[in-house]
């Protein structure tokens, strides 16, 4: 069994996941100037640093993936 073309799409969607996780790190950021509560600016950035770790680990899933395909 040729794991290659496992490896390509595992790569291929731990980019998606690393992009999905900063696009929502980025809207998150744009929502906290409209914040006007303490609580929903804390929400927030909960939400912006959560998904900042999620999207870290993405990348280096891929660049690992990466690797491993480019081998």
């Amino acid at each position: 069994m040729d794991l290659y073309p496992w490896v390509v799409i595992a790569h291929v969607f731990a980019v998606i996941v690393a992009f999905a996780a900063h696009g929502v790190s980025a809207f998150s950021i744009f929502r906290v100037r409209a914040a006007t509560d303490r609580t929903e600016l804390r929400t927030l950035l909960d939400l912006s640093a959560t998904s900042l770790i999620v999207a870290g680990i993405g990348l280096l899933i891929a660049i690992v993936l990466g690797i491993w395909a480019a081998i």
